[in-house]
């Protein structure tokens, strides 16, 4: 009878633990990955290394591996229909005739990217404006009814990319 019972709560403890969700470091179950926080007036990046990892392969064309520097959390206003607060991941090649940027959403202080679910699973957007003007071709922000999209900024000579990025 004891026997029964050992392996009674044996099998209930392992039946818990594989069932637990565990909380990966730097990782949110819902949100996914924490790309910063809210530090006073000022944000702390987070996970940097995985980000430029990840646009690097991801992003850049193929056959290519583009370098990404530069990473901040941008806060501003949007153009378009109407004025609204947005974040935005930003980031640059060594050259500067790339920037990249992908949406946030800030849920208590911390940052991760804005996703919106499809077929295939959870995806954000990549924004890649590419470049060589001397004003303009910078990745901006425009609201569209409900929506937030990114675009680039007015340039003769600019090539706007979209990438979705599955997580």
């Amino acid at each position: 009878m004891i026997k029964y019972i050992v392996a009674s709560v044996f099998m209930v403890f392992l039946f818990v633990s594989c069932n637990s969700e565990k909380k990966q470091k730097g990782t949110h179950p819902d949100m996914g990955l924490i790309v910063g926080k809210v530090e006073g007036n000022s944000f702390e990046l987070m996970n940097t290394k995985l980000v430029e990892k990840e646009w690097s392969e991801r992003v850049s064309p193929k056959g290519e591996v583009m370098a990404f520097k530069g990473f901040e959390i941008i806060k501003g206003t949007t153009q378009g229909d109407s004025e609204k607060d947005f974040y935005m991941l930003f980031a640059r090649t060594d050259d500067g005739t790339t920037h990249v940027a992908a949406l946030l959403t800030l849920v208590d202080g911390e940052f991760y990217f804005q996703k919106n679910e499809t077929e295939t699973g959870s995806v954000y957007t990549v924004i890649q404006c590419n470049g060589e003007c001397n004003e303009g071709c910078l990745p901006i922000v425009i609201n569209k009814g409900e929506g937030n999209y990114l675009s680039c900024s007015p340039c003769d000579n600019c090539l706007k990319t979209e990438k979705s990025i599955i997580q």
